[in-house]
């Protein structure tokens, strides 16, 4: 299961709430605005949501941790994904998405708070992360994402 909590926001603030997800998390996502900081009662939710689904399925979440500290709050044997790509590839892809969906972006952005704490993150905790290259087309990213993560967990 992919849980993308940008995704999900979305689908909360617009009243709708797919049936895999428990209406407590979608509200707490409801009520989260896009660039804040997330407050402890969604994570709370989120780390939940991660501990049901994790019983009989592979989760990956999109979006979490955001912050340093969020790292001690996953459950034990996570694994944390870094997805490279040069900038060229980023800023291509952003920009695609960006025209193809109601999402702005800008290249000229500052970028967000979880942009700016991505090399604390990944200092403090390299023993739990796995680098994976990603200028290959998104399908083929995904595959090899799956892959990783079900080698980890046999």
């Amino acid at each position: 299961m992919h849980i993308s909590l940008g995704d999900l926001g979305r689908l909360a603030r617009a009243r709708r709430l797919p049936r895999e997800h428990s209406v407590r998390f979608m509200g707490y996502l409801a009520s989260q605005q896009p660039g804040e900081r997330l407050n402890r009662s969604l994570i709370d939710s989120l780390l939940l949501e991660v501990e049901n689904h994790r019983s009989h399925r592979l989760v990956s979440v999109d979006g979490f941790p955001a912050e340093p500290y969020h790292v001690g709050l996953l459950p034990p044997n996570s694994l944390l994904v870094h997805l490279t790509a040069p900038e060229s590839t980023r800023t291509e892809r952003l920009t695609k998405r960006g025209e193809a969906t109601v999402r702005q972006w800008s290249n000229k952005s500052a970028g967000s708070q979880r942009d700016r704490d991505l090399p604390a993150i990944l200092e403090h905790h390299r023993e739990k992360i796995l680098e994976l290259d990603a200028t290959e087309p998104v399908d083929t990213v995904v595959r090899r994402i799956l892959a990783l993560l079900y080698r980890q967990t046999t």
